[in-house]
């Protein structure tokens, strides 16, 4: 096991470095005089399975050298590390000698121990279903499941880009890259959003927009939706709520704001700047959060109410 709190994690990678590429011909090595295929949930660890749950025994020459033949690894993409130790391990037996533990990972990838790193495989949907119709389904619907994950969240990500602000797209593949958007970069947006959107108040209720496009409010949701807010930061509340206050009802809108007000980050700013957050915009918040069903977004509208009125002895 690799120890992550210590020292030896650059020495674990350095002596890696010294073992020999992945390559299909050193993979074929280890499925000579092989006779059965043992897969374990679980990762490797240690050279050694990490479980002894047997998901699936292969024996019969024919489906062996099959197997030996989807896993087949793309010779270009080797070398990276995943940190886990993988989903699955299969054992290769020569008699009943373990002649070689290799690592699953994921669905896309293998590892063994003697290479400097983790091979992508070159034919895994291949791979997949044949696993599938010797009886191990999971992997294949583990596979299918992230790519249906993928497709919806492209989806979502382009319907989130038809009202966000043109010049954000610009900016998506930072964002996505990296979970956030360098301050670099976040001053080359504002400039863009000021040349796309002149007027402040139009730009407030774009970015209310689209940060009220969402699913998820407070947590666990896609990193680019964190964009807008990033930007409603930097306006003064009053020019926030003017904004609000001066287009016509949109529930897009309300929630993108309430989120904001709601959002911890907000705290400090909304604490100090109470006096511009009016009771129609909270009845405005609270009303379209109890209709959505948002109860979090109701409670926390109402701690703003509580906080107004004590500000003001009532």
């Amino acid at each position: 096991m690799i120890d992550l709190t210590s020292g030896r994690l650059s020495d674990f990678f350095e002596s890696h470095d010294k073992r020999p590429n992945p390559t299909n011909k050193r993979l074929k090595l280890l499925f000579l005089d092989v006779d059965k295929v043992v897969i374990k949930d679980g990762g490797v660890g240690d050279k050694h399975a990490l479980s002894n749950k047997v998901l699936l025994s292969i024996t019969k020459r024919e489906e062996i050298n099959r197997l030996s033949e989807l896993l087949e690894i793309d010779e270009s993409i080797t070398g990276c590390y995943c940190m886990c130790l993988g989903t699955y391990a299969f054992e290769l037996f020569s008699g009943e000698f373990i002649k070689a533990t290799i690592g699953f990972h994921h669905g896309v990838s293998i590892r063994y121990h003697e290479w400097n790193g983790d091979a992508e495989l070159a034919r895994k949907e291949e791979l997949l279903s044949f696993l599938a119709e010797l009886g191990f389904t999971k992997p294949l619907e583990e596979r299918l499941e992230k790519l249906r994950l993928a497709a919806k969240s492209e989806l979502t990500l382009e319907e989130w880009l038809e009202i966000a602000p043109k010049c954000f797209e610009k900016y998506i593949g930072e964002i996505l890259s990296n979970g956030v958007i360098s301050d670099e970069s976040t001053n080359s947006l504002i400039y863009e959003l000021n040349v796309e959107i002149p007027s402040q108040l139009e730009q407030v209720k774009v970015l209310l927009k689209s940060f009220g496009k969402t699913n998820r409010y407070w947590s666990a949701y896609d990193c680019y939706e964190g964009l807008p807010f990033q930007i409603l930061k930097k306006f003064e509340m009053q020019k926030i709520i003017e904004s609000y206050l001066s287009t016509e009802k949109d529930y897009m809108i309300t929630k993108g704001l309430g989120r904001f007000l709601c959002h911890f980050e907000s705290a400090t700013k909304v604490r100090s700047e109470l006096n511009f957050i009016t009771y129609s915009v909270i009845d405005d918040i609270e009303k379209c959060f109890d209709d959505i069903g948002e109860k979090t977004g109701v409670i926390r509208i109402q701690k703003i109410r509580n906080n107004k009125q004590e500000l003001e002895g009532i």
